[in-house]
């Protein structure tokens, strides 16, 4: 999760020049919470049996790390 949080980074550093200071931070919260809610939520599926407990340790990283790559090449296009 740090590595993608780091590359994250990158997109998050652009939106906070356009949007000025507040904007970046507020982005990087909204990430920080979406996160821990997707954790929770891999966490519940867990505990109720839904998924598999590798699975549902690793998909909030999967999750993330397919929006930063999607994101950094959004980024990158402009």
């Amino acid at each position: 999760a740090s590595l993608i949080f780091c590359i994250l980074g990158v997109p998050v550093g652009i939106v906070s020049k356009r949007s000025g200071r507040i904007g970046g931070f507020a982005v990087g919260v909204l990430v920080v919470i979406i996160y821990y809610v997707v954790n929770v939520a891999c966490e519940l599926l867990v505990t109720s049996l839904i998924i598999p407990p590798f699975a549902g340790a690793w998909m909030p990283n999967i999750i993330f790390l397919l929006l930063t790559g999607t994101w950094f090449y959004n980024m990158s296009r402009q």
